[in-house]
């Protein structure tokens, strides 16, 4: 019983993990920013899973990367002095699975913010080649491309984007 347990424990707290980071492709799309709070809460929620999970599996690999994206997440929507540790957090992140477009969007994101915008290009760029059905990648690089005045290149990734949004 005890085992049944742990393991409706772990689903449930990476049930909750796993709908924040679904929720974060749906707000890049709306612009909606969740908090800081929001961000921290659900890496909470991951570190409690990985007590409960075997080392050994695969799935705490999984859970561990996503664990440090929300956590880099939450230091970049938290304050602009914590962007090098967000950006330290989801460079770990990739170092465990570089498999997944939203760690490369959140740093692409996160060096905009710093103006590190040849950084930003890149991993928004490998992003997009990840989930080249995501539009988020797209709406930030032509938001990068707008901030170095490149304004050809900034309308050809909007209206990628915009394409893609309208389905057309």
């Amino acid at each position: 019983i005890y085992q049944h347990a742990k393991e409706d424990l772990v689903a449930a707290l990476v049930n909750d993990a796993l709908s924040s980071i679904q929720n974060y492709f749906q707000n890049l799309k709306t612009n909606r920013i969740h908090p800081y709070q929001y961000y921290q809460r659900r890496a909470e929620e991951l570190s409690l899973a990985l007590k409960y999970t075997d080392p050994q599996q695969e799935d705490y690999k999984r859970f561990f990367a996503r664990k440090l994206f929300l956590e880099g997440r939450a230091l970049v929507n938290y304050d602009t002095k914590f962007y090098q540790q967000g950006i330290q957090k989801l460079d770990s992140a990739l170092q465990i699975d570089s498999t997944l477009a939203y760690i490369y969007s959140a740093l692409g994101i996160a060096y905009n913010g710093i103006s590190k915008y040849d950084l930003s290009i890149a991993y928004l760029k490998k992003a997009a080649s990840f989930a080249p059905s995501w539009m988020g990648p797209l709406d930030n690089l032509a938001i990068n491309y707008e901030s170095l005045d490149k304004y050809d290149s900034s309308i050809v990734y909007f209206k990628k984007a915009l394409q893609m949004d309208s389905g057309d």
